[in-house]
């Protein structure tokens, strides 16, 4: 039977983690559901096995082992990990994510933002969001599925959400072919012209 954690933000980094947070989130609750976990309270840290799931604020962490890393307010998860954020949804590998910043380094990441009905993913990626996404070695389609129809591959890749998509080096990949390359690609994220230039891309051009 799993143990279930239902810890108070505020106890949980006073008398654990000593507390680097600022005082408008001592409201926010950690809830931790794990087979195994050993709680370090000298060194402020967590570890925990055997399939994990944290909540805290509007992000949510399941993996198969995460750790909170010793006197840092920053989390470790590796394994299987399903990292949700905002309307982000993110398979990966690994999240380092800091509790302080909410920001999060991800590595071997597949993601879909439900709001913006955008896939994208890559080598290593550093999510800001809401503000910045960006992804090194990365890829990008507007399509639906989980194997899309294309891609569009991209050394560097920076989405805007509700804005925009900066892309550098890319190349249009449909049925196993690259189709185009172009070294500079910018579009828009507004409602009105999502889908319309990406689909213009690759059907106007073949």
């Amino acid at each position: 039977m799993k143990i279930k954690y239902k810890i108070l933000f505020t106890f949980l980094f006073c008398v654990l983690f000593f507390a680097n947070v600022k005082e408008s989130r001592t409201e926010e609750i950690i809830n931790l559901e794990t087979e195994k976990s050993v709680i370090d309270i000298e060194n402020e840290s967590i570890s925990a096995a055997d399939g994990v799931l944290l909540k805290y604020g509007d992000i949510s962490i399941k993996s198969d082992n995460l750790k909170k890393l010793a006197k840092r307010n920053v989390l470790f998860a590796y394994g299987n990990v399903l990292f949700n954020q905002g309307t982000q949804i993110i398979k990966a590998n690994e999240v380092i994510f800091d509790m302080d910043t909410k920001k999060a380094k991800i590595l071997g990441s597949e993601s879909y933002d439900s709001d913006l009905k955008l896939r994208y993913g890559g080598e290593e990626t550093l999510s800001e969001y809401p503000s910045k996404i960006t992804i090194k070695n990365g890829w990008f389609t507007t399509s639906p599925y989980e194997n899309p129809n294309y891609k569009v591959n991209t050394r560097e890749l920076k989405i805007y959400p509700n804005r925009k998509v900066v892309a550098k080096d890319i190349s249009v990949v449909a049925g196993g072919k690259t189709w185009f390359k172009f070294p500079y690609y910018v579009v828009s994220l507004k409602p009105e012209s999502q889908r319309g230039h990406f689909v213009s891309l690759y059907w106007f051009r073949q």
